[in-house]
Parts: C-alpha cells; sequence; structure tokens
C-alpha cells in the first residue's frame, strides 16, 4: 500500500493554529495510530496522537529523548482501531516506543530496552522480511550506537 507520509510542521499553512512547540509535560497523551516512515514494514513506527487537544508525531531526538511535533489535522497515519487501541493503552511515548510488524501487529516495548528489542528481532524469523537497508540501519545502530530513528523527522519532511 502506497501512502504520503504525515505532514511535517514546516508546512506552516497547514498548522497556521499550531505554531508553538507542543508541551510534553503533561501526560495527556492519547495514541491514535503511528506513521512508518521507512515505506515497509516490519519496522520501527513513529507514535501518532492527541496532546493537549493537539495533534503530535512523537519523533525520538539524536539522544533518544522524544521530541513532540505537531502535525496537521489532515494528516495520513495508519490509525489503530479499537482493538489495538486496547492492547497499546498502557503506552507512554516518555518511556516507550513502539515497533510494527505489519500494519495492524503493533508492540510498545520500553525505551530502556530499546537495543535488546532491536537485538531480538533481529536474530528472530520476523527480521526475514525487513528491507535489507533497514536492517542495515538497525545493525548499525547496535554497532555503534547511532539511533536510526533520529534521521525519522528529515525523512518524513522529505517525503510530504
Amino acid at each position: 500500500m502506497t501512502r504520503k507520509a504525515i505532514f511535517h510542521p514546516s508546512e506552516r499553512n497547514c498548522l497556521s493554529n499550531v505554531e508553538r512547540p507542543v508541551e510534553s509535560t503533561t501526560p495527556e497523551f492519547r495514541l491514535l495510530g503511528h506513521d512508518c516512515v521507512y515505506g515497509a514494514y516490519p519496522a520501527p513506527v513513529i507514535p501518532v496522537g492527541v496532546l493537549n487537544g493537539i495533534l503530535v508525531a512523537i519523533y525520538s531526538d539524536p539522544t533518544g529523548v522524544p521530541a513532540l511535533e505537531p502535525i496537521c489535522e489532515t494528516a495520513v497515519y495508519v490509525s489503530h482501531g479499537p482493538d489495538l487501541r486496547k492492547r497499546l493503552r498502557s503506552f507512554d511515548y516518555r518511556i516507550h516506543r513502539l515497533f510494527a510488524y505489519n500494519m495492524s501487529d503493533i508492540v510498545s516495548y520500553p525505551a530502556i530496552r530499546e537495543r535488546e528489542f532491536l537485538t531480538e528481532f533481529l536474530l528472530s524469523e520476523r527480521s526475514q522480511a525487513t528491507m535489507p537497508g533497514l536492517r542495515t540501519a538497525l545493525e548499525h545502530y547496535l554497532s555503534s550506537g547511532k539511533r536510526p530513528l533520529a534521521i525519522a523527522r528529515s525523512q518524513a519532511a522529505s517525503r510530504a
């Protein structure tokens, strides 16, 4: 399935009423879906949800800290159905990451266990369907500590 990436905040015509950065001091976040910036599954995905009434995408900065970016209300992303939302109800953007095996098989894992989670994934049979470029990026992250997820923001901007 081909689809357009979520809009990046640099598209000011879409975000005229959301010019300010989103404050992350409140836990009032509701996960609605995700964006797969890598274009194929399985892959780490960007959580999309509502924080303080604003639609946001949650990227990881180079140090792994969540970076909340307001996105356009008409942004295209994979919406999670009621069953998946129920399964992911304990997701907390401040301490968890999302990984999607496909559009509807999504798991949450603790950010502090990211290296362990990705190592286990790469050693599993499920990783065989991973795009070679993404697989290489994940292996590089595990060996060097340089986050492939940190580039997600620039990739989404270039695809919007």
